[in-house]
């Protein structure tokens, strides 16, 4: 999965053009093991295998402990539980912004997206637990009271996305550490979303809202930043779902009255919203490249033009636009822009 770092936000704190700005991307030597555990609530119908044509010696399912005929529809209300976890090197991108105000250091994290996966697949058990109407069923003869929930095994899901997209602003605290570089704190409001192929079904986790906190050091070499995180972090959530119904959903069910035997049933239903948390714990390594800007380029889009002249006459006697250091955007910084008109 590729993603694009966002434009970075800047510290309002001292003028724009005194902040270097890094583009990094973490390294194959990150880590993060994440622990998953989803609830899908869903409602639907359970009737037999048979068919008279293609399966007559399958299973019939008939309302009522006895009597009866035919293959009827039972219906039921359930719920999809999965566990489990991933081990990954995760890929991502970001932009790193650090500046000095006065003696003290500044920076910010912009733009932060993480592919935990980065093309594995993580495993989770599924379990389902099934509440029904009482109804007994022909080959073989066995008889479900209802208002008993069960739970199955029900194989194994295969988690197949897991991002943390940063959906906020995020200051990065930096203290000058002993023998050069700095040491940080950040805490990265992100959006965690999931996905899981499960028993055929696939179910898709909306974003999540939650926390990325972020501790470690970085070192500037030249044009370059190292930083070395780790993080531990967690979220939760509940969300509707979008999932399409699924129908007739192979599952061999346990005989209750008497115990022993299959019952092979198909099951059809639709999903109403799933409920999923998620906790992520690891290092993280990652390297940048300083991005050269001129001080007119006002956006950092590596262009001087109509938008930072835009940027500049709405910040018009202030010091939110101020291109050359006296604090106020006049005249003057109007004369730089337009003579730095074009690429940097």
């Amino acid at each position: 999965m590729k993603f694009t770092a966002l434009t970075v936000g800047l510290l309002s704190v001292s003028p724009a053009f005194a902040a270097e700005i890094y583009d990094c991307t973490f390294s194959p030597t990150s880590n993060l093991v994440t622990t998953l555990s989803m609830d899908v609530p869903f409602t639907g119908t359970l009737i037999g295998n048979y068919d008279a044509t293609t399966m007559p010696t399958g299973t019939r399912t008939i309302p009522g402990l006895f009597g009866g005929s035919g293959n009827n529809p039972i219906p039921y209300t359930a719920s999809f539980g999965v566990d489990g976890g991933t081990n990954s090197t995760p890929a991502g991108a970001f932009q790193f912004s650090f500046e000095h105000v006065g003696k003290q250091a500044a920076g910010a994290i912009s733009g932060l997206a993480i592919d935990v996966l980065d093309g594995s697949v993580g495993s989770a058990d599924l379990a389902l637990t099934i509440n029904y109407s009482t109804f007994h069923t022909v080959a073989p003869n066995s008889i479900y009271p209802g208002g008993i929930p069960i739970t199955l095994p029900f194989g194994t899901a295969n988690v197949t996305v897991l991002t943390l997209v940063q959906s906020g602003p995020a200051p990065v605290m930096l203290t000058m550490a002993k023998g050069g570089g700095y040491t940080f704190t950040a805490a990265v409001p992100v959006l965690m979303t999931m996905s899981a192929d499960a028993a055929g079904q696939v179910l898709d986790v909306p974003p999540t809202p939650g926390i990325l906190p972020l501790t470690g050091s970085l070192s500037f070499k030249g044009g370059l930043v190292t930083l070395v995180a780790t993080t531990s972090q967690e979220s939760s959530g509940t969300q509707p779902s979008t999932a399409p119904p699924f129908v007739d959903q192979p599952i061999a069910m346990p005989t209750v009255l008497p115990a022993g035997g299959t019952a092979n049933l198909l099951m059809s239903g639709q999903v109403t919203e799933v409920t999923s948390s998620q906790s992520t714990n690891g290092t993280l390594y990652a390297s940048g490249t300083q991005i050269i800007v001129c001080p007119e380029d006002l956006n950092h889009d590596g262009i001087v033009d109509a938008e930072d002249l835009s940027i500049l006459l709405n910040g018009w006697n202030t010091a939110s636009a101020d291109i050359d250091g006296d604090g106020t955007s006049n005249a003057q910084d109007l004369a730089a822009l337009l003579n730095a008109w074009g690429a940097c």
